[in-house]
């Protein structure tokens, strides 16, 4: 991910202006735009949809922070940060109250955060969610803060304990070992790390298994881990793109 300091980054801020204005009434029904709202393949589709449910009247509280969340994230994977930024403020302000959903809307806008080059918001933003393991969002939270050059000692230790964490729930066994094992590799530990990252490889389906699509996810997946296991062989940091994380 990209490094949690300001050398080296280029950040392109692009200022949009949000929808807005009068709120829609009449016979509009907000709950025909939803589908769209959410909808991850078209961006530009998800942001009018969620704008118009924005500006619509009566939306209850709940689906207008869920329509600021998809609007935000919509905007980020276009990284039109400006505008990601101030969706997904309004989205965590209003305290959605599906946990999935919340950790979602925090750990996106720490990503933003870092685009935009608020760095210090983004470590606070992050370390919330590495530590809480019910945040849904602590394995990628953990795997952000392992690529932050003031991390020390102590914190890599509090980074270990929160990955050992969600690998002892066993969720999602072959993300976590992977992020254990990249933590461990980062902190300087490149024998543990290649057990865990071993464990992520062999917990992965057979190359046969599932669908087209799942087979095609599990062989990225495949490679990604056999990348790591080099990369911790050389001793070579692995460091990704933060906006990886936006989905």
């Amino acid at each position: 991910m990209q490094r949690l300091h300001p050398a080296g980054l280029t950040v392109a801020v692009i200022a949009l202006c949000l929808c807005g204005g009068a709120a829609i009434a009449g016979d509009y029904d907000w709950t025909k735009d939803s589908p769209a709202c959410g909808e991850v393949s078209d961006e530009e589709a998800a942001i009018g949809a969620c704008g118009r449910i924005i500006s619509a009247a009566d939306v209850p509280r709940e689906n207008l922070s869920y329509a600021y969340l998809d609007r935000g994230r919509a905007f980020a994977r276009l990284r039109r940060w400006d505008a990601a930024h101030q969706d997904l403020t309004l989205a965590v302000e209003r305290n959605i109250q599906d946990a999935f959903r919340r950790g979602n809307a925090e750990f996106d806008l720490q990503v933003v955060r870092v685009e935009l080059g608020h760095y210090q918001a983004a470590r606070e933003g992050f370390w919330k969610l590495a530590v809480d393991p019910d945040t849904g969002r602590a394995a990628s939270a953990i795997w952000a803060l392992t690529s932050d050059p003031r991390i020390g000692e102590t914190d890599f230790q509090r980074l270990i304990e929160a990955a050992r964490v969600l690998v002892e729930r066993d969720d999602a066994p072959v993300l976590t070992h992977r992020v254990l094992g990249l933590t461990l590799a980062a902190a300087g530990k490149p024998d543990e790390a290649l057990e865990e990252v071993n464990k992520a490889l062999d917990g992965l389906p057979a190359a046969d298994a599932g669908s087209a699509l799942e087979q095609q996810l599990q062989s990225y997946a495949r490679k990604a881990i056999e990348s790591d296991i080099e990369m911790i062989k050389a001793g070579r940091p692995i460091i990704t793109d933060a906006s990886e994380f936006l989905s």
